[in-house]
């Protein structure tokens, strides 16, 4: 008995004695990881339909019940995290290339998919479990799953009840349907990757694959791309959230949970991009805490979502190690221009202005550290990709420069402010030093740790100043 005649054997078996609840137990396991067609289940359902043992409407709900139960057991599978679905979805038969596959699907084309999965083979059985990784809004996750998986259940229902006792042929004309549609979408992957690599070749001559220590300023002139229109832009979708107007982007959870500590937030954890957000307030103002978004392409995507999402002005809390001897651990640093050798910055045109943070929010910023009791220095930062790249030369060039400090996220931060034409500055603590040449980390001590702790207030107080301008 092959693989086919087998699941016809098992499922007809089960309808028959177990009538709709077996309607409803197969469709959940065809929503989750197990290879159950529902173009050998629905299409039977229908014939037996027309054999006067079931009624349609009853068929429809306990097919569509059990589409959306399914999935949200697979949806809860991928709240739990990627490792986990990986460690034991073996033993349900889940194929991680075909995770890999539907987990690209989703991301690209947003909560949409889970409404148009219901028509593609292989993705239905898969597409709750990146919704589950991303925290996708519940509600519009159930409505597009049960709006999906009716009208998929109902066209497979109405074949059987014309095809009547040759039902079962449906299965092997779909498979030829299935391979059309997938055909067809990968001819699309190929037409879109022709076209960015098409693309890319103009740029080609721009990429040398090297680390050159540069000017900040002729850096940026030199790397930046044209101002073409993006294919992906950010949007807000008809389940995101909105956000408040004032966001503060940590890169590390201490900070975040510090943060959570001091404004109090009421509302349960949300995630964007993996990160966590949650809302709370401070001198009576609504400010959104995120994190951990470490890295400058990260980050930025993270704050292109939020702009998207109704955020007006972006403060920045993180680290970074000290490149000159009278900079020590603990000490603050307000960075009022960069140094960028990451490669997310190139990427946003500035058309020659300097790719600095909001003058505004750093007078503001300037104006806290002044009347604190803080160590503190404000001056040029060097943001990097290479954490492990940080060479003896590339510091000893910096230090020569002025540069006072080391992170990975700051340029790139304030790039986007200025193309995005959104307020954005930050503060730094020196949590390690590299000015002897030799690393001593410092994030351990009780003085970084206090200092972090009066950063963590000032930003705070800044965002809640902040009355909505500049940029």
């Amino acid at each position: 008995m092959g693989l086919t005649e087998f699941l016809v054997h098992y499922n007809t078996l089960l309808i028959h004695y177990l009538g709709y609840g077996g309607i409803f137990i197969l469709m959940a396991l065809e929503s989750m990881i197990f290879p159950i067609p529902s173009e050998l289940v629905m299409p039977f359902a229908g014939f037996l339909i027309v054999m006067g043992h079931f009624d349609v409407i009853p068929v429809i709900v306990a097919s569509s019940l059990g589409s959306i139960t399914g999935s949200l057991l697979s949806y809860g599978m991928g709240m739990l995290g990627e490792a986990v679905v990986l460690r034991y979805g073996r033993y349900l038969l889940l194929n991680p290339h075909h995770l890999d596959w539907t987990k690209a699907f989703f991301f690209r084309h947003g909560g949409k998919t889970i409404f148009i999965a219901r028509f593609i083979p292989v993705v239905r059985h898969l597409i709750s479990i990146p919704a589950g990784l991303a925290r996708m809004s519940l509600i519009p996750f159930i409505l597009f799953t049960a709006a999906g998986a009716t009208l998929w259940n109902g066209f497979l229902t109405y074949l059987g009840m014309r095809l009547k006792e040759n039902w079962w042929i449906i299965q092997r004309y779909t498979h030829i349907a299935d391979y059309v549609v997938l055909a067809g979408l990968i001819g699309v992957v190929v037409y879109l990757g022709w076209k960015v690599k098409r693309n890319r070749q103009a740029a080609k001559s721009r990429i040398d694959g090297a680390v050159k220590v540069v000017e900040p300023d002729s850096w940026i002139r030199k790397e930046e791309t044209s101002a073409s229109e993006a294919i992906i832009n950010p949007t807000r979708e008809p389940w995101d959230a909105p956000v408040t107007d004032r966001v503060i982007l940590t890169f590390t959870l201490p900070d975040y949970r510090y943060l959570c500590r001091l404004v109090q937030p009421v509302q349960p954890t949300r995630y964007i991009y993996n990160c966590a957000l949650r809302e709370g307030s401070w001198d009576h103002r609504p400010i959104t805490l995120l994190a951990p978004a470490l890295g400058a392409s990260y980050a930025v995507m993270v704050i292109e979502k939020l702009i998207a999402l109704g955020a007006r002005m972006v403060l920045a809390l993180g680290w970074c190690g000290s490149l000159q001897p009278h900079l020590d651990i603990g000490d603050m640093v307000l960075p009022t221009t960069t140094v960028s050798t990451e490669g997310t910055s190139r990427h946003y045109p500035l058309n020659g202005q300097p790719a600095d943070p909001d003058s505004g929010l750093v007078g503001m910023l300037r104006h806290l550290m002044e009347t604190s009791d803080s160590r503190w220095q404000e001056g040029a930062v060097w943001s990097t990709d290479g954490f492990y790249r940080e060479t003896k030369d590339l510091v000893q060039q910096y230090q020569a420069q002025g540069v006072l400090g080391v992170d990975m996220e700051m340029a790139a931060l304030f790039t986007l402010g200025r193309f995005r034409r959104v307020p954005v500055a930050g503060v730094l603590v020196v949590s390690d030093d590299l000015a002897t040449l030799k690393w001593n980390p410092g994030y351990r001590s009780e003085q970084f740790r206090r200092a972090r702790d009066r950063a963590a207030r000032l930003v705070l107080t800044a965002a809640a100043r902040w009355e909505g301008a500049h940029a």
